[in-house]
């Protein structure tokens, strides 16, 4: 069986995209994922990794290209040869939401050049924020944001996501000047959130509900 365009895995949060499957050959499958390793979509991309030998026979790798909101690795899948071999695990916002508000920048067409193989997860997003805010709820975030002008900004994964336009949301809901502040994934970001450097974050709950547990971030 041969396909003639690459493919998308999404899932709430995640998408795979291959290029052209030769049943008869055992190459190595290539799995790009646009964000750091340690985050959520890389996990998730290592659980379908993980399985895929055992149901293909034959060997799989993971490689990371972090940036621009998933851009980045998009982009490398697209400039990868359409054999099937060349899959990218994403958040859906990547296929939407770049080609809606980066359109000048995004290279490829999500329906033209790739192909969606499956949903693969979803999870929820939620808003921590650091500690020297005194706030333990979103009313009294919103609260300090209006009393600390130019001091309120949110970490998110990248630009253009789901997590920036919560972000985004939340302050034109609320009437509040709550700027971006863009990190290359998950990790960083909540690293920066526990050390007071962004005063909130959005992220995956999974990622920040222990430090919440630990009483290091609310």
């Amino acid at each position: 069986m041969t396909l003639h365009r690459r493919h998308f895995l999404m899932s709430a949060g995640a998408v795979l995209l291959p290029a052209a499957v030769h049943a008869q050959s055992k190459p190595t499958i290539r799995i790009v994922v646009g964000f750091p390793a340690g985050g959520a979509t890389d996990a998730i991309a290592r659980v379908v990794a993980d399985r895929l030998p055992g149901l293909l026979g034959q060997p799989v790798i993971i490689e990371n290209k972090p940036g621009a909101g998933g851009r980045l690795a998009a982009d490398l899948v697209l400039a990868a040869p359409a054999d099937g071999l060349t899959f990218m695990v994403a958040p859906n916002a990547t296929p939407t939401f770049q080609m809606l508000v980066f359109a000048h920048q995004v290279r490829w067409d999500i329906l033209k050049d790739f192909t969606a193989v499956a949903g693969v997860a979803s999870y929820p997003l939620g808003m921590g924020v650091a500690l020297d805010t005194g706030a333990t709820n979103a009313r009294e975030f919103i609260e300090w944001v209006k009393k600390h002008p130019g001091k309120a900004s949110f970490g998110t994964p990248g630009t253009g996501g789901q997590n920036h336009f919560l972000g985004v949301q939340l302050a034109k809901t609320a009437g509040i000047d709550l700027p971006v502040t863009p990190y290359k994934g998950s990790p960083p970001m909540v690293n920066d959130l526990l050390g007071g450097h962004v005063p909130s974050a959005i992220s995956l709950m999974d990622g920040m509900m222990a430090h919440h547990r630990a009483g290091k971030i609310r």
